[in-house]
């Protein structure tokens, strides 16, 4: 249903443009107000850091609109392949304030509304800019989650019309400590996005750098005086978590206890067993092209740099294709050489605070230095076996 409804935003928001267009920026009137409207999280993935946008009313002309920057087209070419890139356009536009309001009550999500404090000409400013900003030839803008999203594009335009720079004090938060502030739930896609984001997401975020999320830019323009205290427009009953267990941990440990008791039993009886190793290792190798993709190809700034790759790490593939064709060779032991320093670094990484990882990281790591050693000494004795009898 929200892929239909979507559509049908875009599809108001053009209609709504083309009205805008043939008026131009006219001359609002004094009665006029501009207000922040801030938006709580939703069900959806894509809704769980919540929403901005900005209304403007004005009675004289029979005005009462939302503009929004959080809109995309599906109808672009490679639509999923630019989305998985970093490469997709977000669009600017705009459409009826009730329409607006109707879509969040059905949803249950909070919205907040908090008048702009704005001199006409400031309002004047804002309109033009917004204008502007609407023209076909710049409504599109290459979205970046913490660096040029909804709440960030206002975040400029106010700033810009109140004529004040960007506050860029530190904030002694990290960007990634923001993230967990509003996505706690111990769900995989939290813990999927913990282990896509790489080291830049460990950075501190400013004061005006952590406006990118919705509630400290309401947070920043109180401060700033820059609007009037929020009042709640559509109101939602708090949602209790009825998650008891954190599943992805839950079964990480599992995994990580029963490789643990299975590599003991082969120790004792000094057994190694190949299908173990081959079907541990095809979920890592798949992880480790993911961490690649998204660090080499895609243009995410926040995916790059991620040291996850350490413990899943495309030299798999090589002890993979090994451990199909069941060699005990020199090289084997060269490539378990390789990962376990790679373990190890991983460790150090995480010791220095270089960037953040996961439970589930740290438990998918220990399973792997299970096996990787134990075939590593397996694999030396039979080997050195082997020497002795020749």
């Amino acid at each position: 249903m929200w892929f239909v409804r979507c559509l049908f935003v875009v599809s108001f928001m053009v209609n709504m443009f083309t009205v805008f267009a043939q008026q131009g920026p006219f001359v609002l009137s004094k009665q006029s107000r501009f207000s922040l409207l801030t938006c709580g999280a939703g069900d959806e993935l894509y809704t769980t850091f919540g929403h901005t946008a900005l209304r403007l009313v004005d009675d004289s002309v029979n005005i009462d609109v939302v503009f929004n920057y959080g809109l995309f087209d599906f109808n672009t070419p490679n639509f999923y392949l630019k989305f998985m890139n970093g490469e997709l356009d977000y669009l600017l536009g705009y459409g009826s304030y009730s329409r607006f309001i109707d879509t969040y009550r059905r949803e249950n999500r909070e919205v907040r509304e908090a008048d702009l404090v704005l001199t006409d000409e400031e309002k004047q400013d804002l309109w033009r800019l917004l204008y502007i900003n609407l023209l076909p030839e710049n409504r599109a803008y290459r979205y970046d989650f913490f660096f040029d999203n909804c709440a960030t594009r206002v975040r400029d335009l106010l700033f810009k019309v109140k004529r004040l720079p960007l506050p860029y004090e530190a904030t002694g938060v990290t960007y990634r400590q923001l993230i967990h502030e509003k996505n706690t739930s111990d769900s995989w896609s939290a813990q999927g996005i913990d282990l896509l984001l790489g080291a830049n997401t460990d950075s501190i975020a400013s004061v005006s750098g952590r406006a990118f999320l919705p509630d400290y830019l309401e947070a920043l323009f109180i401060d700033y005086k820059f609007i009037k205290q929020p009042i709640t427009v559509v109101k939602v009953a708090p949602v209790v978590d009825s998650d008891i267990v954190n599943v992805p941990n839950l079964l990480f440990t599992m995994l990580f206890v029963s490789v643990l008791l299975f590599t003991l039993y082969e120790c004792k009886h000094k057994l190694f067993v190949y299908w173990v190793d081959i079907v541990l290792l095809v979920p890592y190798i798949l992880l480790s092209l993911l961490f690649v993709y998204m660090w080499f190809v895609s243009s995410h700034l926040i995916c790059k740099w991620n040291w996850n790759v350490l413990w899943a790490s495309p030299i798999l593939i090589l002890l993979l294709i090994d451990t199909i064709k069941k060699k005990h060779t020199y090289r084997i032991i060269v490539e378990l050489l390789f990962i376990d320093v790679c373990l190890v670094v991983f460790v150090m990484l995480s010791i220095f605070g270089v960037e953040y990882f996961s439970n589930i990281a740290y438990l998918g790591a220990a399973s792997l230095a299970v096996r990787i050693n134990y075939r590593l000494y397996y694999t030396y004795n039979n080997s050195l076996r082997i020497f002795r009898k020749k």
